[in-house]
């Protein structure tokens, strides 16, 4: 009885990690490729580029792989969107694989004992919770040193140049100020889906406790 209780405490908590890393990785994926996020930043602070909103999505079309022409860049801004590209492609594969572990493993949980798979369930879903509020306390912290943050992040993340002269192309339509305020909006989102998550967590346990009496 005792292995059985093991593996589930232990199935739980990682189907709640990789059920984390997909709301983090989806709602960065969400925030990124939503060209109407960028018309209405562009509107905040008016980047003088004439043609921004056909650049920007020449630009997400070639982050998503696709064939899309990007010579509005300088070569040196191509390698570096090169390199975002390839990290979009992992952030893809890892999301994917999420979504795989965490239904293997919500499976694994129903197999371990089917009589508390609804509880279990509810346990996945609050722990969620708590791990992304742990998340969301550090981002936030992250967020208040955000120029740091930001340049420590490509650091480890990038391997070539990513710093450019204020003039160029990248940082004249994506200046830190974007960023930031892609950041925040990233953070609300996950904040939300979070709530909704553990709302779930919680009719999961009224309903159990129902069926109970």
């Amino acid at each position: 009885m005792m292995k059985i209780l093991s593996k589930k405490n232990i199935a739980v908590f990682f189907a709640a990690i990789f059920l984390v890393s997909f709301i983090f990785l989806f709602s960065s994926r969400q925030n990124m490729f939503d060209i109407d996020i960028y018309e209405k930043e562009f509107e905040d602070y008016d980047p003088p580029v004439e043609n921004r909103i056909e650049i920007t999505q020449n630009l997400l079309l070639f982050l998503q792989g696709k064939d899309a022409d990007i010579s509005s860049f300088s070569e040196k801004e191509q390698y570096h969107l090169k390199d975002v590209r390839a990290l979009v492609k992992k952030g893809n594969y890892v999301l994917f694989a999420s979504v795989i572990a965490f239904a293997g493993l919500l499976y694994c949980i129903y197999w371990l004992d089917k009589k508390t798979f609804l509880k279990n369930t509810s346990h996945v879903l609050l722990t969620t919770g708590a791990l992304v509020y742990l998340k969301l306390a550090l981002s936030f912290v992250l967020y208040l040193n955000f120029e740091s943050s930001f340049n420590i992040f490509h650091r480890i993340f990038f391997t070539g140049k990513w710093q450019f002269l204020s003039s160029s192309m990248l940082i004249t339509l994506f200046p830190q100020q974007f960023f930031s305020s892609m950041f925040l909006r990233m953070m609300l989102y996950i904040f939300i889906y979070t709530n909704i998550i553990i709302l779930v967590g919680i009719l999961i346990i009224i309903k159990n406790r129902r069926l109970k009496r």
